[in-house]
């Protein structure tokens, strides 16, 4: 009897081990087919999902999330369209990019769960799997990524992770240089001639500007890559667009700029104007000053900072090779500045240009942090402040 039951009870644990593995069969199975990057295939990212494919990611994705859970920053299919667009997805996809384009992808995932609920309020760095670093922060209602905004919070949410929706590409600081690069060969090899005169700046729309935004405070910026072409027609309205996205998405990404960028487009309206101006043709070089530069800035000028920012910004297109060149040809040279009449010194100094007069002198020492043939930005170490003695016609 004894023996009988022991045997009945062996059955039924034989029978209960079966049934829990065939209901864990069929919950993984469950799991596989809800998965995060299941539900990519069918959302407003299939774009984007499509370069992953073309990277040959989605294994090493699929394997990382059967191992723990992930939030994807994806960019919608709206962010592939347009001309531009789709010059940035031929640089992406060149056989020789391979590299830079997996780099641009596996920066758009962090290997963590991150909901909306659990966005962080203040500025907080945090890894993706290309090992760089992205800032996420809230400001107000909306969630950022940088300068970016998240347009879709909570887009899609699964046990293995998140997706939200992003406004724009997040862009390594290494992709967009070598895009900047691709495209000053590709397209814009004739462009260092200015298309009007330096003296033809309209002073009165300088002299008019602060006196109302014209683009709304603290406006969401989308860090993508797309370039203009070399002419805008009078019509177009893209043209504010590529400078926010590539200009200051440059000076975002660089770290040490961002300071510039806040106020570009946040405590004055030039953002919005330097775009007008390209548009109009007119070639533009920003002379940005590092963050720890800004720590200068003086009461009176925080009261105006657009007539600090405008002596910061040269009428015509100048890259580090032809600051160097120029002013190892002619020594001492004068540059047009936006704060008309004013004028801005440069010089060689031990191999590198310095700009400005006596102990105001910056020092350019990043170089080509953005250039796509319609606005050039050069960092430099110090603010500049003119002397109206020595820069005025």
């Amino acid at each position: 009897m004894a023996a009988a039951i022991h045997c009945l009870l062996l059955s039924l644990v034989v029978v209960i081990s079966g049934l829990k593995c065939s209901q864990a069969d069929d919950l993984n199975s469950a799991l596989n087919s809800s998965s995060v990057l299941e539900g990519l295939l069918e959302s407003p990212y299939t774009d984007f999902v499509e370069l992953i494919e073309k990277a040959s990611l989605l294994q090493k994705l699929e394997q990382l999330v059967s191992r723990r859970n992930v939030t994807i920053l994806a960019p919608p299919n709206s962010c592939f369209e347009g001309p531009a667009q789709a010059s940035f997805r031929r640089f992406l996809l060149e056989p020789g990019n391979i590299m830079l384009l997996q780099r641009l992808l596996l920066f758009h995932v962090l290997p963590r769960r991150l909901t909306a609920a659990t966005w962080p309020l203040s500025m907080a760095n945090f890894k993706t799997l290309s090992s760089d670093f992205l800032q996420l922060w809230t400001l107000g209602n909306s969630l950022k990524v940088g300068l970016i905004t998240v347009t879709a919070p909570d887009a899609i949410v699964r046990f293995d992770g998140v997706v939200h929706g992003v406004d724009g590409f997040l862009l390594p600081k290494i992709v967009q240089q070598a895009f900047a690069q691709w495209k000053k060969k590709r397209l814009y090899k004739e462009s260092y001639s200015f298309a009007k005169a330096p003296g033809s700046i309209d002073r009165r729309r300088m002299s008019a500007l602060g006196s109302a935004p014209l683009i709304p405070k603290a406006a969401p910026l989308a860090v993508a890559a797309a370039a203009p072409s070399p002419s805008y027609s009078s019509s177009s309205g893209s043209a504010e667009n590529y400078i926010i996205n590539g200009l200051l998405g440059s000076l975002f990404e660089y770290k040490d700029y961002s300071e510039m960028a806040d106020l570009l487009v946040n405590m004055t309206s030039l953002a919005s104007e330097l775009a007008r101006l390209v548009k109009e043709g007119y070639r533009l070089t920003i002379l940005a000053p590092c963050n720890e530069a800004f720590a200068e800035l003086t009461e009176e000028q925080l009261k105006a900072p657009e007539q600090t920012l405008l002596y910061h910004i040269l009428a015509e297109y100048q890259t580090e090779t032809s600051f160097y060149h120029s002013a190892r040809r002619f020594g001492q040279i004068y540059y047009e500045t936006l704060r008309v009449p004013m004028k801005l010194s440069a010089r060689e100094s031990d191999g590198v240009v310095e700009f400005g007069e006596g102990k105001n002198k910056a020092r350019l020492y990043d170089n080509d942090i953005y250039a796509d043939g319609f606005i050039s930005v050069q960092g430099i170490d110090k603010l500049l402040v003119p002397r109206p003695g020595n820069n005025r016609e």
